[in-house]
């Protein structure tokens, strides 16, 4: 029986590093003062995506909402594809430390996704209330039928 335990603390474990890269990549660029107007916009946005992903790895069930993607290999593969290319500008050697590693992690989930795909289909937190209703009362008339007609 094939398990995606092992996955899913592989993608706990780089989604948290990656968040603490984003966190002192920041704070490092921050605490130079030595920084044009580009370098301070993509620091808040390194800050608000490593916030971003700490509140996905705790399950906060609204981010879990909001960006319904992050639920699965493939949208958390795609996020970090986006970081990867994102941090890879300047050649400063904790940007481009930090996009090799967002690279890794992108190909990590990937094949998390192809491996485990059909495990993944159904468990996202935030499903679709009609889907829920429908799973839970197998035996109720569809809602074209209403007891009047019946």
């Amino acid at each position: 029986v094939r398990s995606s335990a092992a996955s899913d603390v592989y993608k706990r474990q780089c989604h948290f590093c990656g968040a603490g890269l984003l966190f002192l990549m920041s704070a490092l660029k921050f605490a130079q003062f030595n920084f044009t107007s580009t370098d301070f916009i993509l620091n808040i946005y390194y800050i608000l995506f490593g916030l971003i992903i700490v509140f996905v790895e705790l399950n906060f069930a609204k981010v879990l909402e909001q960006f319904y993607f992050m639920n699965f290999s493939f949208g958390k593969a795609l996020f970090a594809g986006f970081i990867a290319t994102l941090t890879f500008g300047t050649g400063y050697w904790l940007q481009i430390l930090v996009a090799v590693f967002f690279l890794v992690a992108c190909l990590g989930f990937l094949i998390m996704g192809f491996f485990f795909c059909s495990e993944e289909e159904g468990t996202a937190v935030g499903k679709a209330p009609a889907e829920g209703a429908a799973a839970s009362a197998p035996n109720a008339p569809p809602a074209s039928q209403s007891p009047a007609n019946a």
